[in-house]
C-alpha cells in the first residue's frame, strides 16, 4: 500500500499522461519545493535547499488532480 505525503510546491512542467497495456492511466510529473527553515543566528526564516520530487500517480489520481 502506498502512503500519502502532502507537498507544497510548483510543477516544473505540464504533467505527462500515458496508458499502460491494460488501459491504466499513469501521470508523470515533477514538483519543485523550497522548504522554509528557521535560522537561529539571524532569528528569521530563510529558504532551504530546493527539493525536486518525481511523482507517478496511477489509476484515478491522474484524472482528478483537483481532488488530491
Amino acid at each position: 500500500m502506498a502512503g500519502e505525503t502532502p507537498v507544497a510546491g510548483n510543477l516544473t512542467a505540464d504533467p505527462e499522461l500515458r496508458h499502460t497495456a491494460s488501459e491504466l492511466t499513469v501521470a508523470g510529473l515533477t514538483i519543485a519545493s523550497t522548504p522554509r527553515v528557521f535560522d537561529r543566528d539571524r532569528n528569521e526564516f530563510v529558504d532551504g535547499g530546493p527539493l525536486f520530487l518525481r511523482c507517478s500517480p496511477w489509476r484515478q489520481a491522474p484524472k482528478t488532480p483537483h481532488s488530491h
